[in-house]
């Protein structure tokens, strides 16, 4: 693949997949998800540019070698372009102050993400998961573009998409090889308690009234699969499993959206 090319995808694992569900989760959670749909392209090219931008700020900081001008110009021009844009539909839509939180989360995440990578640690669990905070930002941005109202039900979705997100990507980490045996079982570990805590807290929340039963239901497929898998490894390439991972998480999308959308 040619390395400029290259140097424009996510580093995160299913990241165009995270992208999608999270936005139009957002979306069917308002009111009117076919006018969020039409904004997605905006969206979708701020999550292109991303990666550049962070790559060449990063490489400016420490003072290697200049990034390719003609890949960093495009790729600024197309985060200027579309983030303007969105923000202006975004403030018609959900107001000054709301754009300006999201804004202002969306910016302390990117800071991270490029703090990460100038210690070369983009690759580490935790530079994954400020990715992916990052990325599921788009759930709230595309509800209030749907003409969601509610900023509490906003940041549920942002929350309730970047949790079932953060499971997806801890069951690749673990699927994937070349980590030592050590690493390996630390993985697995960290999975563990992860799934069963987030477990525990959903179905608390459902109890306790703060979130509707069908959430409790869309997460259940996915936990319930990363712990069948802890206990019986699969063999093979975890690319197999693309196709039940990418249903499992229109399930989510399909239940989050409809519990999310009379509130």
């Amino acid at each position: 693949m040619n390395r400029a090319f290259r140097s424009w995808l996510p580093r995160e694992h299913g990241a165009w997949a995270i992208l999608a569900v999270s936005y139009f989760t957002g979306a069917f959670a308002g009111a009117e998800p076919l006018v969020a749909a039409l904004f997605f392209p905006l969206a979708l090219a701020l999550f292109v540019a991303r990666r550049p931008v962070v790559t060449w700020i990063a490489w400016q900081l420490r003072r290697p070698a200049p990034a390719p001008l003609a890949g960093t110009a495009l790729a600024f021009a197309l985060a200027a372009a579309a983030g303007a844009a969105m923000l202006l539909f975004l403030v018609r839509a959900a107001g000054a102050r709301s754009t300006l939180l999201l804004s202002l989360a969306a910016l302390s995440l990117l800071a991270l993400v490029t703090w990460r990578s100038l210690g070369r640690r983009d690759r580490s669990l935790s530079s994954e998961m400020a990715g992916l905070l990052l990325v599921t930002l788009s759930a709230p941005a595309a509800y209030f573009l749907a003409g969601g109202p509610n900023a509490g039900t906003a940041v549920t979705v942002w929350l309730l998409a970047s949790a079932y997100f953060a499971t997806g990507v801890l069951y690749v980490r673990l699927r994937l090889r070349g980590f030592s045996r050590r690493r390996r079982r630390r993985l697995k570990l960290t999975a563990l308690v992860y799934v069963l805590v987030s477990a525990a807290a959903i179905a608390a929340a459902v109890l306790a009234g703060l979130l509707p039963w069908p959430v409790l239901v869309a997460f259940a497929p996915l936990q319930a699969y990363v712990l069948f898998r802890a206990a019986f490894p699969a063999d093979g390439n975890i690319r197999g499993e693309g196709f039940l991972l990418a249903a499992l998480s229109l399930v989510f999308a399909f239940l989050v959206a409809a519990a999310c959308s009379g509130s």
